[in-house]
């Protein structure tokens, strides 16, 4: 080949891979949501780069320790690794320290069990340490890691780096959008999210779970008597008792003003109408601090709305727990009720 031939196919070569990578990067910014952009990545991988097998892990790092957690996401013309596959790789890994020392860019090359495999590392909304993705090139592939081939590829890593961090930004500023400022507690916003999920959850596994409207009874003289300061204070440390009260799984939310709500997951109406008790109870024997070394004590209307029984909507729940901590309130407040089909029966101190 002459000069002047090679140096033509180098400036070919350099402009087909500048088109492509603009391509690749455009492409990876278009995706809605953050398993898109895997998905889309694993595409990439496949269609400009031959890769016949393709893993996804989440990572977690505890002190110099790497654990690694199967995430199976089906990418069209590609085949996952198996599990043994991934007890294997985590424990070579381990061994071998190769992603301790990286900070998580670019592109790295592993030889493991006599074969060469690529991988990076993106920024998984999910977990600190991040998303490890895997993969091979098929023994029949036309596509050869030439340097060109090379160039491109970190440059796909890279944009998908790129993207991955910015999704990670984004599930931060949503999460603190979910956060009721005053008392730590998830929002309203955030109400209207998990209510919509645990419902499909629900559906598809035939799971129940309950909703516990509480508000709080005579909340105004707190206000009037110690001042907006403190009853900011009381509603804090009530959220606090709340939180104390239902188990981990459960999810309090700060509804608005003095009002409540706990999404208790996987229970049926009976065990919702006891962790409302046990609410009901821990505000009620609880002293809250207002200034001056002050106490005083407030107590709790509670609804409680079953899944399915009280409906099968957000709104429908939401309507029905309402309407249920209204009745506590009809009824001489500090209690917990929950409707049945043709009756209301009352839970009272």
């Amino acid at each position: 080949m002459t000069q002047k031939n090679l140096s033509k196919n180098l400036s070919n070569g350099i402009a087909d891979t500048l088109l492509r990578a603009t391509a690749i990067q455009q492409s990876m910014s278009q995706m809605p949501d953050y398993k898109c952009l895997l998905k889309h990545f694993g595409d990439v991988l496949h269609r400009d780069f031959g890769v016949a097998k393709l893993g996804f892990a989440r990572l977690g790092r505890e002190k110099t320790k790497l654990h690694m957690k199967r995430q199976y996401l089906k990418v069209d013309g590609v085949s996952s690794y198996s599990p043994e596959f991934w007890t294997e790789f985590e424990q070579f890994v381990a061994e071998s320290g190769a992603l301790m020392s990286e900070n998580g860019d670019g592109l790295l090359c592993l030889e493991y069990a006599n074969q060469t495999y690529y991988t990076c590392i993106s920024q998984d909304p999910k977990s600190r340490a991040g998303r490890l993705i895997v993969w091979q090139i098929s023994e029949n592939s036309q596509c050869q890691y030439d340097t060109f081939s090379i160039a491109l590829l970190e440059f796909a890593v890279q944009a998908l780096q790129v993207e991955s961090k910015w999704y990670r930004k984004l599930a931060g500023t949503q999460s603190l959008l979910n956060i009721d400022d005053l008392t730590g507690l998830y929002n309203h916003r955030y109400l209207e999210i998990c209510l919509e999920n645990e419902l499909r959850r629900a559906d598809r596994f035939q799971n129940n779970f309950c909703l516990m409207f509480i508000d709080l009874d005579s909340f105004k003289p707190v206000n009037d008597q110690h001042g907006h300061l403190s009853g900011s204070s009381v509603l804090k440390q009530v959220a606090d008792v709340i939180k104390d009260a239902v188990r981990e799984v459960d999810i309090p939310i700060r509804y608005g003003g003095d009002e409540f709500v706990v999404l208790l997951l996987g229970a049926t109406s009976s065990k919702g109408v006891l962790a409302g008790e046990r609410v009901r109870r821990s505000i009620e024997k609880t002293p809250f601090k207002v200034d001056g070394g002050i106490t005083t004590h407030v107590t709790a209307s509670i609804g409680i709305a079953a899944y399915p029984e009280h409906g099968k909507t957000k709104e429908e729940l939401l309507r029905i727990a309402d309407e249920s901590m209204y009745k506590s309130k009809k009824m001489g407040k500090n209690r917990v009720t929950i409707l049945s089909v043709n009756a209301t029966e009352t839970l009272t101190k």
